[in-house]
């Protein structure tokens, strides 16, 4: 999952506190990046290279993504903008209204996702059709975390930070550990670890930005989509985790 999921699983779960919140995301953020500047530098590293098949790496050759890319600002209409706000609008009324029904409206966000989901799969062909999704979903989520951000205590966020980074830290390390540990034992390449690793981190965009860097052409398209499936099922599985440890 990525910012998103987070918000969501944030709301989900009722976590109201702004400094505990905030601290999160800041860990989230600044251990993230780390990561992604470890995960482009472990290729390079001759002893790794020896331990791992390196075809991808071998094979490497430039990637353009503005040729992937599935549409420019520039592209954006007044009509496909405001169609996309309304169908937003109208599955978070009815995502708001099926979780007060199943006496959970906690989890409304949740029922939102599923509902986006379905039309996004069910009706493909008209979802093409809009415009300015991802932009208006970037610039409402930047609001929220600045909002969340503006509420926070700054005293007691410099308190408790350090406990986040810490452990965003030992998640990181338990996953690289297991990852390429598997990856060993299943003779995967060097390049598919480090592009699963980025994918599992920082989603779909991490994806575009290694295969970018490292010329991982054939990598691309699937770290996208592995990207994209983990913001699908990142709320669900988060929440789930919550309920399972109450």
């Amino acid at each position: 999952g990525g910012s998103l999921n987070f918000a969501a699983v944030a709301s989900a779960t009722n976590m109201q506190d702004s400094s505990l919140l905030t601290a999160a995301i800041a860990a989230d953020n600044v251990i993230t990046n780390l990561h992604f500047l470890l995960i482009i530098f472990i290729p390079g590293i001759a002893w790794m290279a020896s331990k791992y098949p390196t075809h991808h790496m071998d094979n490497a050759v430039q990637v353009d993504l503005d040729a992937k890319s599935p549409h420019h600002i520039a592209d954006l209409d007044i009509a496909g903008l405001l169609g996309s706000l309304a169908l937003a609008f109208l599955l978070a009324a009815i995502g708001s209204v099926l979780a007060d029904l199943a006496g959970k409206p906690q989890f409304s966000i949740l029922a939102i996702t599923a509902l986006t989901l379905m039309v996004a799969t069910l009706l493909p062909h008209k979802v093409e059709k809009l415009s300015g999704h991802a932009e208006a979903g970037n610039v409402l989520m930047f609001i929220f975390l600045a909002s969340v951000g503006a509420s926070a205590d700054i005293w007691e966020l410099i308190d408790i930070a350090p406990v986040f980074f810490v452990f965003a830290t030992v998640i990181i390390i338990v996953h690289l550990v297991i990852l390429f540990a598997v990856g060993k034992v299943m003779k995967l390449d060097l390049a598919e670890l480090a592009m699963a690793s980025a994918v599992c981190i920082g989603g779909p965009a991490s994806a575009a930005a290694l295969a970018s860097a490292k010329g991982w052409r054939d990598l691309l398209i699937p770290g996208v989509l592995a990207g994209s499936f983990g913001y699908a099922i990142g709320s669900f599985i988060g929440v789930a985790v919550v309920e399972w440890l109450k």
